[in-house]
């Protein structure tokens, strides 16, 4: 599972509960990257990086789902065409707000 967006810290470790067998990724800010990074320290399977609206470092068709939980993705085809590139399709690329 691919964040675009960071919630807040109670919903990322309610997330990563839900995803024990998958990596949970999140994508922000340093600030957000830093504050979730505190908050999910005690889960193994979690990660998150500083997004860049010019690529997301993995392979095509890595996620099975992509969220935007804040609706905060950068606007612009550069930025849609690699979350789109990222996205195996299970879910379409729109997804956006709660865990499937």
């Amino acid at each position: 599972m691919l964040l675009i967006s960071i919630p807040d810290t109670g919903t990322l470790r309610a997330w990563a509960a839900q995803v024990p067998d998958g990596a949970l990724v999140g994508m922000g800010s340093d600030e957000d990257v830093a504050r979730a990074r505190s908050a999910t320290a005690d889960f193994d399977h979690v990660m998150f990086h500083r997004l860049d609206a010019e690529e997301i470092p993995w392979r095509d068709g890595y996620f099975d789902v992509v969220l935007d939980p804040l609706g905060a993705a950068p606007a612009g085809e550069a930025f849609a065409r690699e979350r789109a590139r990222v996205d195996r399709g299970a879910f379409g690329d729109a997804r956006r707000g709660e865990l499937p």
